[in-house]
């Protein structure tokens, strides 16, 4: 049956775009589709990457909770998928998909599609307002008579206005709900200064901004800190962009994965969060929180959307994931979906990147992510694809460098990588409720670990749809440096559980990496994060041209006689600088992070919380920095030593305590009460009705009421009280001998 061409979907993104085109017939799946593309008004078309073919009636997929596998109709079939890479922002492209089928093609062949990428940096036309800490909520937002409150200003904007806000502290929750911008006219919140507006939630608000219902919104420049759930939150928004602020938190609490450094969830879609830097520092403590999670985001077979862009941020800290993408393993919104040259390090629990999903028209590329608790990236599953693993250098994650499995059919290209485990874990490898991964594509990475270099399963059948190839690899495992099996058992491996010990005997039993070698790559310098190879690498000219990702019309061209392998070709240019932290404690106390030496990228702030044990005040920060700010914030621009010193906490109060004797109170009233040394202190008795007071015991005496003392100690002062003496009746006369003289009382009786 011939191909009848369908529809040909376009999803731009700023640098990047996801291409869909469907079709139907070809019942022989048989035929082929080429992509081109080129810019609105230029002659050239230039090739894309080359297509994935979706063939598939059913999908079968994991649908978590340690369920059995489910298979359902495959909502996504007959279409032909790729990402373009490399655009330019706000502007237009035509797109072309050319078919060929030997049974023939029906219908306009090319199809062709013209859209505009996304404009990262959006217009905002209307009424300009200001806020600042001097302002007041009864005048008109002008420069000149600003509002006081950022809540104020949420309330007052329509489309295209801007809200600037002037440096100062702002204790306050900032809820945006129902505002409505448009692509060309968004509703902006601005801090004046990079950095310069504070919004603190002094530990009593939940968030810094929360947005609801909100469709073209942007926050820019703010410093958001001590929220107890998110610094950004966002429910059922679209197209929203949180860009250039920095999410300090050191109090996010409760065991839930909606806290955390930014959230969007409850449909929002093409989010975009870029130039931020969101870190959480509670000494290992990371409950569920996440850096940052986009949550469902759509689809739900099939409304599609998803477009998130997440690019150009540092995410470190006591976090489950530093980003996280979470939604149905088949069914959520991880579609069209852009990850770039992101910096996530230092996470204290599970992944660097976590991408579970459908993952269609996915690509995570050129970030760095190093000292991972568990894993840098998952892809466990990813059930439908194309997912496109590119250029990443990957470090230090003590379980495994890629967590795979949960029964993954998606198709995966992970082209380019580095991944270095030097202190123990794995490289790419088998995790979840189920190790069965398919559709798997390795060229042209280098793969170093201390363990196992691989680890893979569960594929069954004798005809594999993995294909690893043109990759450099090397492990410290004498045992398995190698680990690779079929659920039916058709490759076991020459000792029968799947285990080599050289890559010949990988070959040899598995077809795979017929092209690789084993060898050290030579990189300058790993151990201050130079990945660069050095002339004399075997990783030099030895990877494999890659249509789109390699050539010369690619993002990424190649410069030698072939590609090199892996991540950071021969002669590209020095790693970012780096600087680095010293903390150092004098006195009693900790810090957060704790003392040590710490590495941060150049430009990153660093905030340093300096916490005295019982008995001892912080004092200051010495060093580099001399600061009584606590915490202590550093633009970490050179390295910095600096020292936390605490001093003990020397009393020079003394403690009064009162009590009292009787029916009677004191002012000040009994109980323990401290007052200044060398201070004097007036106590007086106050007896209750029948009552009067008698004398002072402890350390004062007498009768003197009210008392002065001078405290040169700590004391303790009774006052006692003694009842009144009974009245006589009246109408009688009776004596009473009082010192030896009869005294004789008389009082005349009433008739």
């Amino acid at each position: 049956m011939a191909t009848t061409i369908g529809e040909l979907e376009l999803y731009p993104a700023f640098e990047n775009m996801g291409v869909v085109s469907k079709y139907s017939g070809d019942s022989t799946g048989n035929n082929q589709a080429t992509l081109r593309y080129r810019r609105k008004g230029t002659l050239l078309w230039k090739p894309g990457i080359p297509m994935t073919a979706d063939r598939r009636d059913m999908i079968t997929y994991y649908p978590g909770g340690g369920a059995a596998d489910q298979t359902i109709p495959n909502f996504w079939a007959r279409q032909w998928r790729a990402v373009i890479f490399g655009l330019a922002p706000s502007t237009e492209y035509e797109v072309k998909v050319t078919y060929t089928d030997p049974e023939g093609v029906i219908g306009t062949n090319p199809v062709t599609a013209i859209t505009r990428t996304r404009n990262d940096n959006p217009p905002s036309n209307g009424n300009v307002y200001h806020v600042s800490t001097s302002g007041n909520d009864a005048s008109n937002g002008s420069a000149t008579t600003p509002w006081r409150t950022i809540q104020h200003a949420a309330n007052a904007v329509t489309a295209g206005d801007r809200v600037l806000v002037a440096p100062g502290f702002y204790n306050e929750e900032v809820n945006v709900n129902g505002k409505i911008g448009t692509a060309d006219n968004y509703i902006s919140f601005e801090s004046e200064t990079l950095h310069g507006a504070v919004i603190d939630g002094n530990k009593e608000l939940l968030r810094g901004f929360y947005l609801q219902n909100c469709q073209y919104v942007k926050i820019s420049g703010f410093r958001i800190l001590n929220s107890g759930g998110n610094p950004v939150r966002g429910s059922n928004c679209t197209y929203t962009i949180i860009e250039d602020c920095i999410c300090e938190e050191g109090y996010w609490t409760g065991d839930d994965w909606a806290r955390g450094g930014i959230y969007m969830h409850d449909n929002s879609h093409h989010t975009t969060i870029q130039r931020c830097q969101i870190f959480r520092y509670r000494g290992g403590e990371h409950l569920q929180c996440m850096g940052m999670m986009l949550a469902a985001t759509v689809d739900s077979f099939t409304g599609a959307e998803g477009g998130n862009v997440i690019r150009d941020n540092d995410i470190s800290g006591d976090f489950r994931d530093g980003i996280a993408h979470s939604g149905g393993y088949i069914n959520g919104g991880l579609l069209n979906c852009f990850i770039y040259r992101n910096s996530v390090h230092d996470i204290s629990d599970d992944d660097g990147i976590e991408a579970d999903g459908p993952g269609v028209n996915v690509a995570i590329f050129e970030n760095t992510i190093s000292n991972i608790h568990h894993m840098a990236i998952s892809l466990a599953p990813c059930s439908l694809g194309p997912c496109y693993v590119l250029r990443n250098l990957l470090v230090n994650c003590p379980d495994a460098l890629m967590k795979l499995g949960s029964t993954s059919h998606g198709y995966v290209y992970v082209y380019h990588n580095t991944m270095h485990n030097p202190s123990g874990g794995q490289g790419p490898s088998s995790y979840g409720s189920n190790t069965r991964i398919y559709n798997h594509t390795y060229r042209n990475n280098i793969i170093a670990t201390s363990s196992t270099a691989i680890r893979y399963g569960g594929e069954t059948g004798s005809n594999p749809t993995n294909d690893i190839d043109y990759d450099c690899w090397q492990s410290g495992s004498s045992s398995q440096k190698f680990r690779w099996g079929n659920a039916d058992s058709s490759i076991v491996g020459p000792t029968g559980d799947g285990k080599y010990t050289s890559l010949a005997s990988f070959q040899e039993w598995t077809g795979q990496e017929l092209h690789g070698i084993y060898a050290n790559p030579l990189w300058v310098n790993p151990n201050v994060g130079d990945y660069r190879l050095q002339s004399a690498s075997p990783c030099r000219d030895a990877g494999v041209m890659l249509p789109g990702f390699n050539d010369a019309s690619s993002p990424w061209p190649h410069t030698g006689v072939a590609p090199d392998m892996g991540a950071v070709d021969y002669g590209a240019a020095p790693p970012p600088p780096t600087h680095v932290l010293t903390i150092i404690i004098q006195g009693q106390g900790q810090t957060d992070p704790t003392a040590g030496v710490w590495q941060y990228n150049a430009g990153i702030v660093a905030e340093v919380t300096a916490i005295p044990d019982a008995g001892w005040q912080f004092i200051r920060w010495t060093g580099n920095v001399v600061s009584t700010s606590n915490p202590v914030s550093l633009q970490m621009n050179s390295d910095i030593s600096i020292t936390a010193v605490f001093e003990q906490i020397v009393t020079d109060d003394v403690a009064v305590t009162i009590t009292s004797l009787g029916h009677g109170a004191t002012n000040p009233a009994s109980g323990t009460h401290v007052y200044p040394m060398g201070s004097e202190l007036v106590i007086e008795a106050i007896p209750d009705s029948g009552y009067k007071f008698d004398h002072w015991e402890g350390d004062a005496s007498g009768s003197t009421n009210p008392i002065s003392i001078s405290l040169t100690q700590n004391i303790s002062i009774v006052a006692v009280f003694i009842q009144l003496s009974p009245t006589p009746s009246i109408g009688w006369i009776w004596p009473a001998l009082i010192g030896g003289v009869v005294a004789v009382a008389a009082t005349r009786r009433k008739k």
